[in-house]
């Protein structure tokens, strides 16, 4: 009889080991899950993870007059001179000369400020339409595209698609790239940068 009682004793003792330490485990791998989820979804600390984010970040990069952060809202990928400081300095004055003499951008408050985006446009789900250039009479889309980097983030920044064309000879010679007297009182300066690209900061905070 003391033996059975001794058995049943032991018996007991082993499974609430056990329990035990299957609880622990659960509760580990858990939190490991949960770290690891927080860890890709860590917003990131330019804005990009949204359209409406990428299109502030850039326009206040350009009103600061931060080439070199403006250009990180640019997908350089494809860039042949991505390596190269003062040929991406020369892109990001393109662009923002186009987009202030041919272009035309969506209201902030139109622009999604989904992660996945404005999934109802019609797009590829990948890629958001947020304006228009026009260069030689052809009206091109201006698109952010979402891609994932090396450590697995997904970041909205303005397409090559959209930037390639900025480099194309055929439209090298457009007059929206030479040189022209001051534009009146939207080109001068106020805090280092353009009165225009402050406007239009003054306009994406109200949105």
């Amino acid at each position: 009889m003391n033996r059975l009682l001794l058995l049943m004793v032991l018996l007991a003792v082993f499974l609430s080991s056990h329990s035990v330490s299957a609880s622990q485990i659960l509760r580990t791998s858990s939190a490991d899950t949960t770290e690891v989820k927080e860890s890709k979804e860590k917003p990131d600390p330019l804005g990009r993870s949204t359209p409406k984010g990428t299109v502030r970040g850039y326009f206040k990069s350009l009103a600061g007059e931060n080439q070199l952060q403006a250009a990180r809202y640019m997908d350089l990928s494809a860039f042949p001179d991505k390596d190269i400081q003062s040929e991406v300095a020369s892109l990001v004055n393109k662009l923002e000369l186009v987009l202030d003499r041919s272009g035309q951008v969506l209201p902030i408050n139109l622009i999604s400020s989904n992660p996945e985006g404005n999934l109802k446009d019609g797009l590829d789900p990948a890629l958001e339409e947020i304006g228009t250039i026009v260069l030689k009479g052809d009206e091109i889309s201006v698109l952010l595209e979402r891609i994932t980097t090396a450590d697995d983030q997904k970041l909205w920044l303005i397409s090559w698609n959209t930037l390639e064309v900025l480099t194309s000879e055929a439209y090298a010679d457009d007059e929206v790239f030479l040189e022209r007297p001051s534009d009146g009182v939207l080109s001068s300066r106020w805090n280092g940068g353009p009165v225009k690209d402050w406007i239009g900061i003054i306009l994406i905070a109200l949105g």
